[in-house]
């Protein structure tokens, strides 16, 4: 897992040249204006880069489970708001309570207990690579409120 402003300049910490692309993308479209859903960045029907552009309410902790993907990794990008995410190291000897493949989703137990959070503001991405469990959308201070966020997935095939 990786935290960061997307003001720093992220071309200083070696990152994949993909990751990079999708920070670029980030910075320099406006998101604010982008129209909501899916947007194709690269390979076939943007299979190997896609944009996911959400309009959602953060959740309460309890209505929220840990998430994980085997194929891509998420970029997650706060437009207008903020959201606290757990995050944790996977666990391999733990199965997922329901699986998606074909959505490259797994849900994880809610009641895992060693997860750490980190508080994504406005202009703040993380990024989450498959051995990431991940946490979004939980409401920061108990207090869901209406957010915009970009998801950003690149498949591992471009690192």
């Amino acid at each position: 897992m990786i935290f960061q402003s997307i003001a720093i300049d992220y071309r200083q910490f070696g990152y994949a040249p993909a990751i990079v692309r999708a920070l670029d993308f980030l910075k320099h479209t406006d998101l604010k204006s982008l129209e909501g859903g899916r947007h194709n960045l690269e390979g076939e029907k943007g299979s190997l880069m896609y944009a996911n552009v959400d309009d959602v309410n953060t959740l309460l902790w309890e209505q929220s489970k840990p998430e994980a993907h085997r194929k891509y990794i998420d970029i997650q990008y706060m437009v207008t708001g903020e959201e606290e995410i757990g995050y944790m190291g996977a666990k391999p000897t733990i199965e997922p309570i329901h699986a998606y493949p074909e959505r490259d989703l797994y849900f994880y137990d809610p009641e895992l207990v060693d997860e750490a959070r980190v508080h994504l503001q406005e202009g703040c991405y993380v990024i989450f690579y498959p051995a990431d469990w991940h946490r979004p959308l939980i409401a920061v201070h108990n207090r869901p409120i209406p957010i915009r966020k970009v998801v950003v997935k690149v498949h591992v095939d471009l690192i």
